[in-house]
């Protein structure tokens, strides 16, 4: 047989291995079946039982460089790298992920330390960036709104770019590089992603994006409306949701009754959002000496920290910001292709963030039916997926 036919049945073979590297992604994610009846509930466990480390259970090298960023008014900011060693001990050369964890989070609160640690046992080195909201980044005293989603990936891209090169100074970094962003995380790195595009040496080889808002404007909506109508607990103490969620941690119905659905709900709105929401506002105001958060006295900061909303922020602190929440640019679309074979979006159809919103049907797109908002983290499930991706990366 000629060699050229030769050649034409082995593309024909094993063109779908070749070509559609995502498939065993695909089939996992089409395999996907939901712990409990209920999407809250599944949050609220997830959100217990996600395995947290510490930094000295994570095998690399920690370390952090200070990074100078004009976006700051303390004109600097912090960069942590934790890189892998090979079985010498001594730094390796290793594939890169820059990582971005959800809303108000650090980038050594539970969900980052369990990202890391997957990641490092997995060989890669891994730049952990704290949530643009965070605490950390915000004691860093932003010079824009807080929450302008695009000045937060400029920033954010100005620590990026150095520390990769920094990295590629040292020879540390293999050919690919790649990002991973959770919830408002995902939004901020699909910016990022875009910034990478336009430069004349673009580093960016693949994207990960996990629970995203698909739209930043309608997910906050999506948000409040939660918040209001769990308005019957917004009076109950952080104590009371504290205690309400044990039975949800550790031993979650897989039945649920309408009050124990209620209940859950109550917990992601109140005790998982808004509290925390209400609590950077609060930091923020100290840091900025705003004043517009009332703390004459324990009742009135109470009434108000167990009331505040989305668009009460942008109401009371920044109305400028409407208008960018307003407009194109609040698509995810706006910053992402979805055709693009690079890419690839997990998330679960019925997330409250993207509540009456509808998913492209698109290669790079992957959703299971139920799960809520990262509510199937913890799960084989979901550690499965994050091998099969990491394999995808490689």
């Amino acid at each position: 047989m000629p060699f050229f036919h030769k050649s034409l049945i082995f593309v024909f073979l094993f063109w779908p291995i070749l070509g559609n590297s995502t498939s065993p992604i695909r089939d996992h994610v089409n395999s996907h079946t939901p712990l409990y009846d209920n999407s809250f509930i599944e949050t609220v466990y997830s959100g217990c039982n996600l395995s947290k480390y510490k930094l000295d259970e994570i095998n690399a090298d920690f370390f952090q460089s200070p990074i100078n960023n004009p976006y700051f008014f303390s004109e600097k900011s912090i960069l942590n790298f934790f890189l892998v060693k090979n079985e010498n001990g001594h730094l390796k050369k290793a594939p890169l992920v820059i990582f971005m964890t959800g809303i108000f989070g650090g980038p050594f609160t539970g969900l980052g330390r369990h990202m890391v640690k997957r990641l490092t046992d997995s060989g890669f080195h891994v730049i952990s960036l704290g949530n643009p909201l965070g605490e950390e980044n915000l004691k860093l005293k932003p010079k824009y709104p807080l929450a302008s989603f695009i000045n937060e990936a400029e920033a954010y891209w100005v620590n990026v770019k150095l520390g990769v090169q920094n990295l590629k100074r040292l020879n540390l970094i293999s050919e690919n590089i790649s990002m991973i962003g959770v919830s408002y995380g995902g939004f901020i790195t699909a910016i990022m992603r875009k910034f990478d595009q336009s430069e004349a040496s673009p580093f960016i080889k693949k994207l990960v994006l996990i629970s995203p808002p698909l739209n930043m404007g309608i997910g906050l909506g999506n948000m409040d409306q939660l918040i209001l109508e769990s308005e019957k607990y917004r009076d109950k103490s952080d104590l009371w949701f504290d205690l309400k969620s044990i039975k949800y941690c550790l031993s979650p119905p897989r039945v649920s009754s309408e009050k124990e659905k209620e209940i859950a709900k109550a917990i992601f709105a109140h005790s998982g959002f808004q509290r925390d929401m209400a609590d950077k506002v609060s930091l923020a105001d100290s840091i900025y000496d705003w004043h517009l958060v009332p703390k004459y006295s324990k009742t009135a900061y109470r009434n108000w920290r167990r009331r505040f909303l989305f668009n009460d922020y942008f109401n009371d602190f920044f109305p400028v910001l409407k208008r960018l929440y307003y407009s194109r640019a609040s698509d995810l679309g706006y910053w992402l292709d979805f055709k693009n074979k690079n890419n690839l979006i997990f998330s679960a159809s019925d997330d409250p963030l993207n509540y009456g919103q509808v998913w492209p049907i698109e290669k790079s797109v992957f959703l299971i039916e139920t799960g809520g908002h990262y509510g199937f983290a913890n799960s084989e499930f979901y550690e499965k997926f994050l091998r099969l991706v990491f394999n995808w990366l490689k």
